[in-house]
């Protein structure tokens, strides 16, 4: 997935060739396994949170020319409805909008 435009740096595995020193053959299984865990986990982390975050919603469609009801957020849809002075304490608005293409 790129984010920005950039795709993220690849992290190369360790090809099992002989070193001549086995503390660096050591050290660099050790951090094999340890990105093994790090990729692991960040799986089971980005699951949770698409189960949490799809736990209240649904799917629905809408086809051209279905009208809809839109809840607008204050100091988001601004453009939408016209700013008072404390938006804070104003009541949500829920309108009717007409889907278009």
């Amino acid at each position: 997935m790129a984010l920005y435009g950039y795709h993220p740096p690849s992290i190369t595995s360790y090809l099992r060739e002989k070193t001549k020193v086995q503390a660096v053959e050591d050290h660099i299984e050790h951090q094999q396994q340890v990105l093994q865990l790090l990729k692991d986990n960040l799986t089971l982390a980005q699951n949770r949170m698409k189960q949490q975050g799809d736990q209240y919603r649904s799917e629905i469609s809408f086809d051209v020319g279905d009208w809809v009801f839109l809840r607008l957020q204050p100091y988001k849809q601004i453009s939408l409805k016209q700013a008072k002075k404390d938006n804070r304490l104003s009541p949500k608005y829920y309108g009717p909008y007409k889907v278009f293409q």
